[in-house]
């Protein structure tokens, strides 16, 4: 099908030449017109679609995050989906560091490829989240549980959004 499309495109090319050429230079201009009006409202309906069931979780608590709230992303795509829905707001990243010492790092392009073991030094531990007055954690159904365990043992939970299999919980008054 995409073959055919710089066929198509010459021919509406030539179709306009030829009534530019036998009536008026208006109506190829008012076609182009409506065409470009008409892709520009296509595509703004495309960027502001949800396009996924991370973007649909995030979206949903983005307005009730507050500037002072630690979200931490346990699984790789509400990570990615919220550095897209989520500009500007740090996000934590979880990492399995050496002896299996759960580890956070703010660095997007380390999670992927960063094999266990080899981890940088963490910029944040599980003790700094716990102490954050509030904290969201994002994760995928059966990932990382015993982490997610460990980082809200005794936290209250305030409110728990899932969207698909995927899960943002809200988080607050740690106990030691």
């Amino acid at each position: 099908m995409i073959i055919l499309l710089p066929a198509l495109l010459s021919l509406i090319a030539l179709g306009l030449d030829y009534i530019y050429m036998h009536w008026t230079w208006a109506i190829p201009i008012l076609l182009c017109a409506a065409i470009v009006i008409g892709s520009t409202a296509g595509l703004y309906a495309y960027w502001h679609m949800t396009k996924s069931a991370e973007s649909s979780l995030v979206l949903n608590i983005r307005p009730e995050i507050k500037s002072t709230d630690t979200i931490v992303s346990l699984d790789y795509y509400p990570t990615a989906t919220s550095y897209f829905y989520l500009p500007g707001t740090p996000v934590l990243n979880y990492v399995r560091g050496k002896n299996e010492a759960s580890q956070f790092t703010y660095n997007l392009l380390l999670y992927p490829i960063i094999q266990p073991g080899t981890a940088p030094i963490a910029k944040v531990t599980l003790s700094d989240i716990r102490h954050s007055s509030r904290f969201w954690v994002l994760n995928r159904e059966g990932i990382h549980t015993d982490v997610q365990s460990a980082l809200t043992d005794h936290c209250s939970l305030v409110k728990t959004t899932m969207v698909s299999r995927f899960t943002a919980t809200l988080w607050e008054n740690c106990q030691p």
